[in-house]
């Protein structure tokens, strides 16, 4: 978002949710919007012979992307209950349905910290992701370095990330090399950014498309609710509840003392 007028509609929209879903004496000091830092990709990869370059290219730049900056990602009910915690446990419909009901699927907590902010990118961790793309046999070569940089970082296998902002990926301006058998190949750069395009609009079409679920409703037992006796019926005539009531020369303490028992009872007459 660059236009003033749209930043501060999602700002003040924020603000309505955050207030409609905060707890007793909860309050919240502001909304800041986070900067973003990009990130250059430059690596040689290797590639298995029958591989699409473009393919493979799209999918390198769009799995490092994601490892740059996660995507919360909203989940079906079937998908959220196919998730298991650290521990091996799986989700519990009490745990998906606890907080506020969400208009487009479910969040797992989980998703949401891996979101936070970091401080630091590790290189290691570029290239597992990149070594688990389909097609890629070896990272002859790769760098990892912020956009605008005068000189690469002190310890390339460790870059810092400014504190406070957003580490993203720059696509347009990074740059892969693809090598198969040995030999160089080359790419089109539209034939990949089409692909890389299509793989972004994937993500954002399933959040636009899940909708809001709830477990269906079990099928109703009638009940003979004009037939029903209060349980205050239920009780020996001495207590005064009953439909003989009190007698005439019963004291205002002890009619008090029956009205009070009368309304503790209500609670089990309403269940």
């Amino acid at each position: 978002l660059e236009d003033v007028a749209d930043v501060n509609a999602v700002i003040a929209s924020v603000r309505r949710t955050l207030h409609a879903n905060r707890n007793l004496c909860q309050d919240f000091v502001g909304v800041e919007i986070v900067d973003t830092q990009k990130f250059l990709l430059c690596c040689e990869l290797d590639l298995e012979p029958s591989a699409d370059a473009a393919a493979v290219g799209a999918e390198v730049l769009f799995r490092v992307g994601l490892h740059l900056a996660p995507v919360v990602p909203s989940l079906s009910l079937d998908e959220a209950l196919a998730r298991h915690h650290a521990d091996g446990g799986a989700y519990t419909i009490d745990e998906l349905f606890e907080g506020p009901a969400l208009e487009r699927g479910f969040i797992l907590d989980e998703d949401l910290l891996a979101s936070e902010l970091t401080t630091e990118l590790r290189l290691s961790d570029v290239i597992h992701v990149i070594m688990d793309v389909p097609g890629v046999v070896a990272v002859r070569d790769v760098v990892l370095t912020p956009a605008g940089a005068s000189k690469p970082p002190a310890d390339p296998w460790l870059i810092p990330v400014t504190p406070g902002r957003k580490a993203v990926l720059d696509s347009d301006r990074s740059r892969l090399v693809y090598y198969k058998r040995g030999m160089a190949i080359g790419v089109a750069s539209a034939q990949l950014d089409a692909r890389l395009a299509g793989l972004w609009a994937g993500v954002r079409a399933k959040d636009q498309t899940l909708q809001r679920e709830d477990l269906p409703i079990p099928s109703a037992r009638p009940l003979a609710v004009g037939a029903y006796e209060s349980v205050q019926n239920h009780f020996p005539a001495v207590y005064g509840i009953g439909p003989l009531g009190l007698p005439g020369n019963a004291t205002d303490a002890r009619r008090v003392q029956a009205d009070q028992l009368k309304g503790f009872l209500l609670i089990f007459d309403q269940l």
